[in-house]
Formats: structure tokens, sequence, C-alpha cells
């Protein structure tokens, strides 16, 4: 079906030019754009033959960051950390919106629970050095 779909919009428009990432919405959330961007260019034979190929690219693109020595370059090369890993998750079926969602969630209930049990030895986390919150923040990833 979408091959017959893709036929019928390229005789639609063999007059004009046609990129192959038309259609991809600007409003849609960025990581979910990203994906639908990469899958586009991968239809047309522009994507890594193997995993490996989006992995080091992944390496690649945090000694930029690392290297990065302006806040407009580390947003740059932040972004483009970002567009590799919408790349990891569409070639291996990941939901990159969804498994950040979760990630946000888990991240929320371990911080809550470090806040629980300090709040059970009278504590804040202010009171905390950050060894001592990394200790807390162990325990939690342990439950």
């Amino acid at each position: 079906v979408n091959a017959i779909w893709d036929e019928r919009k390229a005789i639609e428009n063999k007059d004009k030019h046609v990129s192959a990432l038309d259609g991809v919405a600007m409003a849609l959330p960025a990581l979910l754009r990203a994906e639908k961007l990469v899958k586009k260019a991968g239809k047309v034979g522009f994507k890594w033959p193997d995993i490996e190929g989006v992995l080091d690219k992944l390496a690649e693109e945090i000694l930029e960051l690392k290297e990065a020595s302006t806040p407009e370059t580390m947003e740059e090369e932040f972004g483009d950390i970002l567009f590799v890993l919408a790349n990891y998750a569409q070639r291996n079926g990941i939901n990159a919106e969804t498994a950040l969602r979760k990630a946000n969630d888990k991240f929320v209930r371990r911080f809550k629970g470090m806040e629980s049990d300090l709040q059970v030895k009278n504590k804040r986390m202010s009171d905390c050095n950050l060894s001592e919150l990394l200790d807390l923040w162990k325990k939690q990833k342990k439950k």
C-alpha cells in the first residue's frame, strides 16, 4: 500500500521539485518529527547499513559536544545527539517520545522516594552532600 501511495504521489508531483522529506509536519513534537525524517530519508537509501553506524555517529556527536565551546555550539551538538538517538529509536522500533516519558516518570518516582526517605529522617535534600544524595539514588534504583 505504501509503495502504491509513494508511486502515485511521485506521478502527481513529477513536474515540481519534491523532497523525500516533504509531508513531515513542522508542528510534530521534535523527537517524533526526527523519527519521521529519519524514516523518510531511509526510504530513499540515506541510512546506515547497520546499527553500529548509528552508534558510531552517536559517539562522534558526543565528542563534538565535549569540544563545543559556546552555548550556541553546545546547543547544536546536543540537538545532533538527540537526532541520532531518534534515529536509533526508529531503527529499533522504539517510540522515542514514549521512552522519554517513561524515563521522566521513573526519575520522578525515584526522586520522590529519596525525598520520602529523607523525610523519615527529618532531613531535607539541601542538608545532604552529593555523595549522600547519590547513595539515596542508588537505594531507589534497587527498589
